[in-house]
């Protein structure tokens, strides 16, 4: 991660840390928007897993910029659940699941909008600069 680059755009002095913090977080849900944006369609269901997901915030905040229904599930080490649930599926063999499924986080289509019209600000800021990110690799 020692070559991650981001940036804020549109700082005022009535911004506080909570703003900063705010706008921290959209940007990393605009983020995951984004790959989402470039991953080839499917009809799958959409999960969030890693240290972030513990977060009901961050869960909903994600959900609602992809504006899809995403689960979140309980448990530890589901990095390799999942590996093990792609061999088995590619071997096209039976595994036992041992997902528990713990939360279901449902989109607010109002602030999916919203994220839509900042997701449009995103991908231009980040274009942007790009060449500068490049630059200070």
């Amino acid at each position: 991660m020692g070559n991650a680059c981001g940036g804020f755009f549109g700082i005022r002095a009535t911004h506080t840390k909570s703003h900063l913090a705010r706008s921290a977080y959209e940007g990393f849900a605009l983020s995951m928007y984004d790959c989402y944006k470039n991953l080839p369609v499917a009809e799958e269901k959409l999960y969030i897993a890693g240290g972030a997901s513990a977060s009901n915030f961050i869960c909903q905040l994600v959900c609602d910029c992809i504006g899809s229904k995403t689960y979140r599930f309980s448990g530890k080490e589901l990095g390799i659940m999942g590996v093990y649930n792609i061999i088995c599926n590619s071997l096209q063999i039976n595994c036992a699941n041992n997902f528990n499924l713990e939360d279901e986080f449902i989109p607010n289509e109002e602030n999916h909008e919203k994220y839509n019209q900042l997701y449009a600000s995103f991908v231009i800021y980040r274009n942007c600069m790009m060449g500068i990110w490049k630059q200070n690799i």
